[in-house]
């Protein structure tokens, strides 16, 4: 109740009091919030540069954090009340919570999360993030197929929450999630699976259907006439209907107005406890089923994300959206191959490691085994495999797509006797990233980079320490 006095006189009587009347105000306001963490930028949109970006505080926050993460990401169009809803679940007054904007302009700004771990086994935890609204006035281009891609590749559960009813507005900004399900589906669903979805429809002004099942469906039909928006429309919703669901709770969760008589502006600084009763038993059954529904951290190539892990793949993708436009499938590509590469090349200077530099022959049938095995791996993991050949999609590397992933590795995975090609080694394959390439034949790329990058410049090193004057094949220079 001492929250709501104070952020009411914040709202309404600031106005009118002095310096000194407002500062103590604020500083109550802030003595009420002590018990409470403040939340966290994961993601952040640079207006000026268009880059996305990883902020220092979640850089440290996930550094620190070693169990597996699974996050639960809460999305949706501008002013749905996402943020209003992750407040009340969390019991969070929402002048100490997620930022609840009663303007017209957004209160969140690319995705924060909520910093305190919820723990659902021994070696994993849960996160609940918190995005800007979809489809704002004066987003930049591919602003939120970008954001999307982002969140859809870090969530475990993906929560599209609507106000009042869901709309033709809400299924068609849901298209860029859509297009990355088509994507995966076909062939990397094993590989980088999506998040469970599931839909929270806030506000409701009508009688809740007694199945949610049958709520979906009739929103998810798909429109008879035939004009090319109906087509991208329909396709949305074929595809929508593909996303499994959040084991143990329903595909739609209806939840009434938080107050009967309060108003959006009120509602923000009404504490949770001055809520209607029938509202309040609804987000402690979603609150509870969410947390019993066993959510998994999001395996990426089949090893669960830990905080690190966690990290780094949000800041590869933030670097993939930035500096890639067109489709949400670019930064999908890109970041697929780069974890493709640096799984499947781990397994040749593995076996390279462990060849007997002091004979040459044996060194080089290791070398060939190791290296088709790198290829097959590759091929499958960057391309779908042998079923996808045919469905190649052409795309653009830049610079420093792969080099990270075999400068350093490449020479401390192996004997010592390859130590001195290290400086050599990392200089080529940064002089070859200096220019962008085409990955029609990425493949070929790939295979060649070992071959040609790494094996034959560190043969001299082998032919000191061995004293043969035996050499490895040399393969020409890219071309």
């Amino acid at each position: 109740m001492v929250a709501f006095l104070l952020c009411f006189v914040l709202a309404f009587l600031t106005p009118h009091l002095s310096i000194e009347a407002k500062t103590a105000v604020k500083s109550a306001v802030k003595n009420e919030c002590e018990g409470y963490p403040s939340p966290l930028p994961l993601i952040q949109y640079d207006d000026s540069t268009e880059e996305f970006k990883v902020p220092d505080q979640a850089a440290e926050f996930f550094s620190r954090l070693e169990s597996k993460v699974a996050l639960v990401i809460f999305a949706g169009v501008g002013k749905a009340g996402k943020s209003t809803l992750i407040n009340n679940m969390l019991a969070v007054p929402h002048e100490c919570g997620m930022t609840v904007s009663t303007s017209f302009k957004p209160g969140t700004r690319g995705v924060w999360i909520w910093p305190t771990p919820i723990q659902t086994s021994p070696d994993a935890v849960v996160l609940v993030g918190d995005t800007e609204g979809l489809g704002a006035p004066g987003a930049g281009e591919d602003f939120d197929a970008k954001l999307s891609t982002i969140t859809t590749l870090l969530s475990s559960v993906y929560i599209y929450t609507v106000r009042g009813q869901v709309s033709h507005r809400d299924v068609t900004q849901l298209q860029s999630v859509t297009v990355m399900a088509e994507f995966f589906e076909k062939k990397f669903k094993k590989s980088l699976p999506l998040p469970a979805l599931a839909w929270a429809i806030l506000s409701t002004n009508f009688k809740a259907p007694d199945s949610s099942h049958e709520y979906i469906e009739w929103v998810l039909q798909e429109k008879s006439d035939e004009t090319e928006e109906n087509a991208k429309y329909n396709e949305v919703v074929r595809v929508l209907k593909k996303y499994k669901n959040v084991a143990s709770i329903d595909p739609v969760t209806f939840f009434r107005r938080p107050h009967s008589q309060l108003d959006t502006v009120e509602l923000a600084t009404t504490p949770y406890s001055s809520l209607d009763s029938k509202y309040r038993e609804e987000v402690e059954k979603f609150k509870s089923d969410l947390l019993a529904a066993n959510i998994k951290p999001k395996p990426i190539f089949g090893e669960a994300l830990s905080g690190k892990r966690f990290l780094q793949l949000a800041k590869d993708l933030c670097l993939e959206a930035s500096i890639l436009g067109g489709t949400t499938e670019s930064p999908i590509l890109r970041f697929v191959a780069k974890q493709a590469a640096a799984e499947c090349e781990s397994g040749y200077f593995t076996a390279m490691a462990q060849a007997d530099t002091t004979n040459i022959a044996l060194l080089h049938r290791t070398h060939k085994s190791a290296m088709n095995e790198a290829k097959v791996c590759f091929f499958e993991k960057a391309f779908g495999g042998e079923k996808n050949k045919e469905n190649r999609v052409q795309w653009d590397l830049t610079e420093g797509a792969l080099s990270s992933n075999f400068s350093v590795k490449a020479v401390e995975a192996n004997h010592s006797v390859v130590s001195n090609c290290r400086h050599s080694l990392a200089e080529n394959i940064d002089r070859m990233y200096e220019r962008k390439f085409t990955v029609a034949a990425e493949l070929a790329h790939f295979v060649r980079l070992i071959k040609a990058e790494f094996y034959a410049e560190c043969k001299a090193s082998i032919h000191v320490s061995t004293g043969t004057t035996t050499f490895l094949p040399v393969l020409p220079p890219l071309s």
